[in-house]
C-alpha cells in the first residue's frame, strides 16, 4: 500500500494542473528527501501499473499525464532505473497474453510511446526485448493491436536499422503461407503503409520464389506504388512471366494463381 502512495504522488508530479504537480513535487521531495532514486527503484512496476491503466483510460487528461511521466522516466532517472523499466513490462505484456486485449493495447501503446521517448542507447541495450514483444504482439486477433504494433516498425526501423526488421518481415510471410493467410495479408497491409525502401526490398527477395503468391505481389503493388523503383517493377514481372511458363502444366498452380 505504501508502494502505491508513492507511486500516485511521483505520478502526479506530472499532472496537467500546475497546482498539483508543485505540491506533488514539495511532498514527494520531503518525503524522500536524498533518497529519491532508490524510492523510484522499489516503486517502478507500481508507477508502470498506474502508466498502463492511463493508457487504457484513452483520455487526453491521463494520456498527457503518461507521457511526461513516461518522458521522465526515461530521460531524468538514473540508468538503473530506464534499464528496469521494459523488464516490467515485458513480465506484464507476457501475463496479458491470457487476459482482456484492452491490457495487451496498453501495454502495446506503453512500447511505442518508450521506443519514441527513451534515448538511444536505452533502447539498444533492450532492442532484443523490444523486438521479441513486437514479433509476438504484431500477430494478435485484436486489429487494433496490431495497427500498433505495425506502427512500431518504422521508429524501431530508424533506431535499430532495417535488418532488425527482418525475421518479423520473414515470420509473416511463412505465416501467409502455411500459417493464418488472411490475418498474415492484413498485417502486410498494415505495414505496407509506411514501408522503407530498404524495407521492400528485402520484403519482394522474400516473395519472389516459385510459385509465386500473386495476391501478396498484388498487395505489396497497390500500396507502395510510391516507392517501388522501375527496375523492381521489371523484376517482378519477369519473374512472373518466367514462373508461369515454368508451371504451364500445372493446373492446380493456375487456380492458385487465379485467386
Amino acid at each position: 500500500k505504501k508502494k502505491k502512495i508513492f507511486a500516485y504522488l511521483y505520478m502526479n508530479r506530472c499532472d496537467t494542473d500546475f497546482n498539483v504537480r508543485s505540491e506533488s513535487f514539495k511532498i514527494w521531495k520531503t518525503m524522500t528527501t536524498s533518497h529519491s532514486s532508490e524510492i523510484l527503484v522499489e516503486i517502478l512496476s507500481n508507477v508502470i501499473d498506474i502508466l498502463l491503466d492511463c493508457f487504457t483510460r484513452q483520455t487526453q487528461y491521463h494520456l498527457d499525464i503518461a507521457e511526461q511521466c513516461l518522458t521522465e522516466l526515461t530521460n531524468k532517472t538514473s540508468d538503473k532505473i530506464k534499464k528496469g523499466i521494459i523488464p516490467i513490462v515485458m513480465n506484464k505484456f507476457y501475463q496479458s497474453m491470457n487476459m482482456q486485449p484492452e491490457q495487451l493495447i496498453s501495454i502495446c501503446i506503453f512500447i511505442k510511446q518508450f521506443i519514441n521517448i527513451a534515448p538511444c542507447g536505452i533502447l539498444v541495450d533492450q532492442s532484443t526485448e523490444i523486438i521479441t514483444m513486437i514479433t509476438k504482439s504484431i500477430f494478435d486477433q485484436n486489429s487494433t493491436i496490431v495497427d500498433i504494433s505495425c506502427s512500431m516498425l518504422s521508429s524501431i526501423e530508424t533506431v535499430f536499422g532495417v535488418k532488425v526488421l527482418y525475421p518479423i518481415i520473414e515470420q509473416i510471410i511463412i505465416q501467409s503461407r502455411v500459417g493464418d493467410r488472411i490475418q498474415s495479408i492484413k498485417i502486410l497491409n498494415f505495414i505496407l503503409l509506411n514501408i522503407s525502401t530498404r524495407m521492400l526490398t528485402f520484403l519482394l527477395a522474400q516473395i519472389l520464389i516459385s510459385p509465386i503468391d500473386f495476391e501478396v505481389v498484388s498487395t505489396i503493388c497497390m500500396h507502395s506504388n510510391s516507392i517501388i523503383t522501375q527496375e523492381q517493377t521489371l523484376s517482378i514481372v519477369n519473374f512472373m512471366v518466367n514462373d508461369l511458363c515454368s508451371n504451364a502444366e500445372n493446373e492446380l498452380f493456375f487456380k492458385h494463381s487465379s485467386n
